[in-house]
């Protein structure tokens, strides 16, 4: 255990300085070679989600910022993933919510920032206050879409109640809600130019054509937006951003609630962080959505139920010592990877005078 307390110090001085970096090429614009650091400096802390929760968080909105800086296709989806990555690590993280803010307003989710605005004002008055005035012409056109959208709702079913209902055997058959086609084939295009990257293992270069894929389809296309961030996951999940691969998981349940693809990966972060209980409980959603896993699963449920029932928490919601002890491991040995080095090169001896351990290194 204390060999792996010493991975994660080490780690933790290796993204603080990687975010320091960032910081500076930042200061100087330098926004690509920002994003690069911010992403090696989350890159190395992907485990640190329990104890430096906070220093994580700065990581996203500051990559966040980058991307709002940089202004490429895209980038703004980029900031709402980071900057909610920040306010799930950090719910009380004004800036991210400022940020998270104007990545809405300027994406036209009218809706959803006026959400994040309400909650910028509880955590800092000032803040909102900053930005009131832009908070009260969103609501002005919020209120004035909604009373659009009705009116037209209302003429669409006077409409449809006057016109011939077409029958085939004993059923209507309805229509489905039109979407654009061009938006739809630009953002497939998009996906597979991210998966001939992933393929290729450019995981980051990947990443940033499925955000743009999101950008581009249509927010009604739930079933394409669920791949796209369940293949976003999967970047993420190559580039050992656990917290952030079970956000974009979470993202694509939402779309497609059926999907089974993004409740494995989420499974598979939630294990990496040390949840077993949520990972064992993702893993028995697959099996109800398709009982033809069961015998593939089933194995791994009851491995990940035995570690998270250790001690307090039978909800998964709080990690017990087991399931911190396990996120340490997990990351300890991800960590020396990073270094060409794995825990079996490591000797600890006990110091016969003093008592203390000593670490030695030699392959």
């Amino acid at each position: 255990q204390a060999f792996f307390w010493w991975a994660m110090e080490l780690a933790s001085e290796q993204s603080k300085a990687a975010k320091d970096k960032g910081n500076g090429f930042f200061r100087t614009g330098q926004w690509e070679l920002a994003i690069a650091a911010f992403s090696d400096a989350l890159s190395f802390a992907g485990e640190l989600a329990l104890s430096e929760p906070r220093h994580l968080a700065v990581c996203y909105c500051n990559r966040a910022a980058c991307y709002q800086s940089r202004m490429l296709a895209g980038d703004w989806e980029l900031v709402v993933q980071d900057c909610n990555a920040a306010v799930e690590l950090d719910p009380n993280y004004a800036k991210a919510y400022g940020r998270l803010f104007a990545a809405q307003d300027a994406l036209g989710r009218r809706a959803q920032a006026l959400s994040t605005w309400e909650r910028l004002k509880e955590i800092d008055p000032i803040a909102a206050n900053k930005v009131s005035a832009r908070r009260l012409q969103l609501h002005s056109e919020h209120t004035a879409e909604a009373l659009n959208t009705a009116k037209d709702r209302a003429a669409a079913a006077v409409s449809e109640a006057a016109e011939t209902v077409q029958i085939t055997g004993n059923a209507a058959t309805p229509t489905e809600e039109a979407l654009d086609p061009d938006a739809v084939d630009a953002a497939q295009d998009l996906k597979e130019k991210g998966n001939a990257l992933f393929s290729a293992g450019n995981n980051r270069e990947a990443l940033d054509m499925y955000s743009q894929a999101l950008a581009k389809s249509p927010p009604a296309d739930n079933k394409n937006r669920a791949i796209y961030f369940s293949n976003c996951a999967a970047c993420h999940l190559k580039l050992e951003e656990w917290s952030m691969a079970a956000l974009q998981c979470t993202k694509a349940i939402e779309a497609n609630p059926s999907f089974i693809r993004p409740y494995q990966r989420r499974a598979q972060a939630k294990e990496a962080m040390g949840r077993f209980l949520e990972a064992a409980s993702d893993l028995e959603k697959v099996v109800e959505l398709d009982s033809s896993k069961a015998s593939e699963v089933e194995k791994q449920i009851a491995t990940l139920k035995s570690k998270g029932t250790t001690g307090a928490g039978a909800n998964g919601s709080e990690p017990t010592q087991e399931e911190m002890l396990g996120q340490l491991k997990n990351f300890g040995t991800s960590l020396l990877g990073k270094f060409g080095m794995k825990p079996e090169d490591f000797k600890m001896d006990k110091d016969p005078t003093t008592g203390a351990m000593n670490f030695s290194y030699g392959k």
